[in-house]
């Protein structure tokens, strides 16, 4: 006759349960599902007018991301330059190629000059036709490249994500070289007064942080956005 086994001892008993209580929670627990990514935020496009009185001297078509901004910047009877800068999430730019065009009404005409910059830690690369050059700039520099709206809007990002209501900001133009300037930004809820290159710009935003309009009271200009703002 066979004889009946005893309950499990002690250690047994407790693997036992530790495997039941795995095996129960694998059963229960429902398996995370991976939320969908957020669809990017779709380009921001406009037009600047640049007035002097009443007539148009300069005008601005732009599109801009969070990583892009492009531009086509034309002087009424006068030169254009256009321009295509890979943004930083800090507000500076990682890299900026600048097209000049010695006639704005010349569409199809080869650029008359093209500079590339990459900027990396405390300097910048600069490409000119065949030359290459080295420039030192602070960390976190803007490229500008005058007197494009866009690119001041760049400034004020820049300025808010240095903290503040009176920032320095370093900028330095591609298609000048040399060494760079600062620009001093003074922020407001709405607005921001820059002083660039000791001209005073008055710059207005809407809630969400774009560029709406301003002026450059010492030059009788006023900056005014045609489109791209509903």
């Amino acid at each position: 006759m066979t004889k009946m086994r005893g309950p499990p001892n002690s250690a047994c008993r407790h693997a036992l349960l530790a495997a039941l209580a795995i095996a129960l929670g694998c059963a229960s627990s429902p398996r995370a599902v991976p939320r969908p990514a957020a669809p990017p935020a779709p380009p921001e496009r406009g037009t600047f007018n640049l007035r002097q009185g009443t007539t148009v001297v300069i005008t601005e078509r732009f599109t801009r991301t969070d990583t892009l901004l492009v531009a086509d910047l034309v002087v009424v009877n006068g030169p254009r330059s256009t321009y295509s800068a890979r943004l930083n999430p800090d507000g500076s730019v990682a890299s900026i190629e600048v097209r000049e065009y010695a006639v704005a009404a010349a569409r199809d005409a080869q650029p008359s000059a093209v500079v590339t910059a990459n900027f990396a830690g405390d300097s910048v690369i600069v490409t000119r036709g065949r030359e290459v050059a080295r420039v030192r700039l602070p960390a976190g520099t803007v490229a500008y490249v005058n007197p494009s709206p866009s690119l001041m809007a760049q400034l004020v990002l820049r300025a808010r994500a240095i903290g503040g209501d009176d920032v320095s900001v370093p900028f330095w133009v591609p298609d000048a070289g040399g060494q760079p300037s600062t620009a001093r930004v003074r922020l407001a809820p709405t607005g921001a007064h820059l002083v660039l290159g000791g001209i005073d710009v008055m710059l207005e935003f809407d809630a969400r942080g774009r560029l709406t309009g301003g002026s450059v009271p010492m030059q009788n200009i006023t900056i005014e956005r045609t489109d791209g703002t509903d």
